[in-house]
């Protein structure tokens, strides 16, 4: 991009043999000083979230939706361990002194 016009912006093609993907990158608030770009996202945002989702599938989901939706569920139940890396967590916590006790009681408070 020329630095002239958007100073602190880069910007990229890529074409990958069967599709071409441009991307930018930058410092919104210096292009957009107003925040007119904020508002243009949202309205966007909004008709892609109200279009009908196509056939088996609950809801249209946006960039980012999925991994923010796990985040708070885990921030509420905690993250899922198996066995075995319960068992590897527990023997590191063995091998720098951590009592089996101490261990259990860390593990029951979930």
């Amino acid at each position: 991009m020329e630095p002239r016009l958007a100073p602190g912006y880069l910007a990229w093609v890529v074409h990958d043999g069967a599709e071409t993907h441009v991307g930018v990158g930058g410092y919104p608030a210096r292009f957009d000083p107003a925040h007119f770009f904020d508002g243009e996202v949202a309205r966007y945002l909004q008709y892609v979230k109200g279009t009908r989702p196509a056939a088996g599938i609950e809801e249209v989901l946006v960039p980012g939706e999925p991994e923010r939706r796990m985040k708070a569920e885990r921030m509420q139940t905690g993250i899922p361990l198996t066995e075995d890396t319960w068992a590897s967590i527990s023997a590191t916590a063995r091998h720098v002194g951590l009592s089996d006790a101490r261990i259990a009681e860390v593990r029951a408070s979930g």
